[in-house]
């Protein structure tokens, strides 16, 4: 009897156990099918750096007028003989700050003629502080325009001995000079120049051996001048 109840026990339990058995999922369609390819990527756009030209930079040092500060020293040559070379020949000394100089003309002249019975001898000696001020210049700085003036004093002795016998004569003025010149630079430190102009010497006193004559006034001279500058400075 317990053989017959076990065996309907294991037939009615069948089909529960048919029923709780795992079941398999479908085949999948894809399943073996390659990964589909991911779309086209568009590249990134290209930029070619283009070359940068490098900065110039100055030239120091190049030639092309003088430096802006310095010390100048100037050679002053007459170009014909007369009253405006006996006046204005010398040497100005003066210091350049930009396009401006302001020195001093110093001047000396002495000489002397003889014949069988005379000497006459004289002198002559002034200072004259001016100013030169460049109102023009070339674009490399190398030509110059400037105006010139400048006003002093000056005095002139003339000596005449005659047989022993010796006179003195003397004068005191007041030189005034007014003109207009032009330099090219050769070089950075020196140039050439020339100078057209008016020198007036004012006499103020006329002395013959020591005695005031009354004598005074003025004369002008257009004169032509050669320049020879030299600057100090880099």
């Amino acid at each position: 009897m317990s053989k017959r109840l076990a065996l309907i026990v294991l037939l009615l339990g069948l089909p529960s156990i048919a029923l709780a058995q795992p079941t398999e999922p479908p085949p999948d369609p894809n399943a073996g099918a390659p990964a589909p390819l991911p779309p086209p990527q568009t590249p990134p756009p290209t930029y070619v750096a283009q070359p940068v030209a490098a900065p110039v930079a100055p030239v120091v040092g190049e030639i092309g007028g003088p430096p802006q500060t310095g010390f100048q020293l100037q050679a002053r040559m007459a170009t014909q003989l007369g009253l405006t070379s006996i006046i204005t020949p010398g040497f100005s000394v003066g210091y350049r700050t930009g396009n401006m100089v302001i020195g001093a003309e110093l001047g000396f002249t002495a000489g002397s003629l003889e014949d069988d019975t005379t000497t006459d001898s004289f002198s002559l000696i002034h200072i004259m502080p001016m100013i030169y001020f460049d109102v023009w210049q070339s674009r490399d700085g190398k030509a110059r325009l400037n105006l010139v003036g400048g006003a002093g004093f000056g005095k002139g002795t003339l000596t005449s001995e005659t047989m022993g016998m010796k006179t003195e004569a003397s004068a005191t003025f007041i030189p005034v000079l007014a003109g207009i010149g032009g330099d090219y630079y050769l070089h950075k430190n020196f140039a050439l120049g020339v100078e057209v102009g008016a020198a007036v010497p004012i006499l103020t006193s006329v002395e013959d051996d020591g005695m005031d004559v009354g004598l005074s006034g003025s004369t002008q001279s257009l004169h032509g001048m050669i320049r020879f500058t030299f600057v100090t400075g880099e």
